[in-house]
């Protein structure tokens, strides 16, 4: 019993100590960067990602699905669920949760003020929201107001 458990210990342990990092392709694309500065100054790696990141966000606009998830994100960005949650932490200064939810605030009030005709709920599954009142909620968090009142605002 002591051999199994001493292989055991011994394997596992190896396994973390050697586990290969996850950031290696960030520091990666920012060697390469700094090698070769871009027009902009030269970015680093993680300016990069978040460049991708907002590139992908914007064509292909993930967050318009109530499904919608970090775990998402690694089409983009391969890492684990963990350092995706401490990226966009570090990138945007708030969770995945605000961001998407912030992401989402930005589509409503465009759709409102294109189309202020348009029903709230509307509104609401357009811009990713599942449901109404998941979306009166998180808009009166962020804008300070209902989307009705805030709508009213911006006509009067």
């Amino acid at each position: 019993q002591q051999w199994m458990f001493l292989l055991i210990f011994t394997y596992t342990t190896e396994r973390v100590l050697f586990r290969p990092d996850p950031w290696t392709k960030l520091r990666h694309m920012e060697e390469e960067e700094n090698d070769n500065p871009t027009a902009e100054g030269g970015l680093t790696g993680t300016n990069s990602a978040v460049l991708k990141l907002e590139q992908w966000i914007e064509r292909e606009k993930p967050y318009l699905n109530p499904d919608f998830q970090l775990t998402d994100l690694r089409q983009v960005l391969p890492m684990n669920r963990t350092y995706l949650s401490q990226f966009i932490n570090n990138a945007y200064g708030c969770s995945f949760y605000q961001w998407v939810n912030g992401l989402r605030v930005a589509e409503a009030k465009r759709l409102i003020t294109e189309h202020p005709e348009m029903k709230m709920q509307d509104v609401a599954k357009q811009s990713g929201f599942s449901s109404p009142t998941v979306f009166s909620r998180t808009f009166s968090r962020k804008m300070g107001q209902t989307p009705s009142v805030w709508l009213s605002a911006r006509q009067g």
